[in-house]
């Protein structure tokens, strides 16, 4: 066997090991991003979350308000 065949077969023989090599990286890097975009959809879903509830507390802070100034008024309107 010359060194040009010798060559040849280890071409042959490493191409399908190279193949399964990218087909699993491949794979992996698939996989990391559908967890990339799963991530960040539930970072979005929290945040949309938060301000669920930040608007709830700002809600509850404005009825209050709003029923203190009624109060108030109330209060100055019976006193005069």
């Amino acid at each position: 066997m010359d060194t040009s065949t010798i060559l040849a077969a280890g071409l042959i023989t490493g191409l399908p090991f190279l193949g399964v090599t990218i087909g699993i990286i491949g794979k992996r890097w698939i996989d990391f991003k559908e967890k990339a975009m799963e991530l960040r959809f539930l970072d979005q879903e929290r945040k949309i979350l938060e301000l669920g509830n930040e608007t709830e507390v700002l809600n509850r802070r404005l009825e209050s308000l709003e029923k203190e100034i009624v109060d108030t008024e109330f209060t100055r309107l019976t006193r005069d």
